[in-house]
């Protein structure tokens, strides 16, 4: 299934995902060492790429009310883990908006909103990202404001535990077949406060995450055919780069575990169903290990049933 989408809260030993639900999806929270399944949301809205807050008590989401609707608005929301109220972060009406990333404070939200739609090619609409502009939300106050970066000229995937550095790509474009975007390790104080680019490069590649404990990045990037897409580890240090995983397949939604040294990442198992498996991979020792079949995300609460009937 589409949209399928996670992340990983290492202190609980938890993860969040999207899975098969009302309006398309809806969240589920997997703990990893029981193998049991909550529901988190219950809702017809199509629910997206969930990620936890710095301190895990809390799941921001993109979500989308009418489902149906391929030219509806995409929406920020945050739902609490204890008590599971969803509260509102972003209010466009005619515009999509896309979580990128906390901003080194850990408590203000740097997203990406554009308010342009464009025809498919295969049919219907999408939203054309290369248009977006960076915003900022304080979850507190919900103080909206600009950030001096285009997201057609960059995009942020995170910033480093010391607020120093971001790891960003600049994106190609759609024109530009055979080339990979490239990753660079920007200097944070320049690019928030006037949006001036001082860094330097470090890869090429789709996604990437910070590993500061290795003082590396993991990438993911071809390798052997334009399609395949398996992970990278590259040095901070002296630019070595290192193949870690050989699937010759498709790899994407790559997410860091950094207090044990892990990435996760989905394995597209079915190009025509669109199915995939959560797989991890621990850095230090090399060992790649399956965390949940397929369907974790087709059939989320009868995985759960399964599992307990396995132990």
């Amino acid at each position: 299934m589409r949209d399928i989408s996670f992340d990983i809260e290492p202190k609980r030993n938890l993860i969040v995902f999207t899975g098969k639900g009302n309006g398309g999806t809806d969240l589920y929270l997997y703990d990893l060492s029981t193998r049991k399944v909550q529901r988190l949301t219950h809702s017809p809205w199509l629910e997206k790429n969930p990620r936890f807050t710095p301190d895990g008590n809390a799941v921001l989401f993109e979500a989308r009310r009418d489902a149906s609707d391929p030219k509806g608005a995409w929406n920020l929301f945050m739902i609490t883990l204890r008590d599971r109220k969803i509260k509102q972060l972003t209010q466009g009406e005619r515009s999509a908006d896309l979580f990128v990333s906390f901003l080194p404070d850990k408590s203000t939200i740097l997203y990406a909103r554009t308010s342009r739609l464009t025809a498919y090619s295969m049919g219907g609409y999408v939203w054309d990202w290369y248009a977006a502009s960076y915003y900022t939300v304080d979850l507190t106050r919900q103080r909206l404001q600009n950030f001096p970066v285009r997201w057609g000229d960059w995009y942020i995937f995170g910033f480093s535990p010391s607020g120093e550095h971001a790891l960003a790509a600049r994106p190609i474009n759609h024109m530009a077949r055979g080339k990979e975007p490239e990753i660079w390790l920007l200097e944070v104080r320049p690019l928030q406060q006037q949006g001036r680019i001082k860094g330097k490069k470090v890869a090429e590649g789709t996604e990437a995450v910070l590993l500061p404990a290795l003082n590396q990045i993991a990438i993911v990037a071809p390798s052997g055919s334009p399609y395949w897409r398996e992970i990278w580890t590259v040095e901070l240090g002296s630019g070595r780069k290192s193949q870690r995983t050989s699937f010759r397949g498709r790899i994407e939604c790559l997410r860091a575990d950094t207090k044990n040294n892990h990435v996760y990442f989905l394995l597209l198992e079915d190009g025509a169903s669109m199915t995939y498996s959560l797989w991890r991979l621990h850095l230090p020792s090399g060992r790649l290990e399956k965390v949940a079949d397929a369907d974790l995300f087709s059939d989320p609460l009868g995985n759960s049933k399964r599992a307990k009937g396995d132990r």
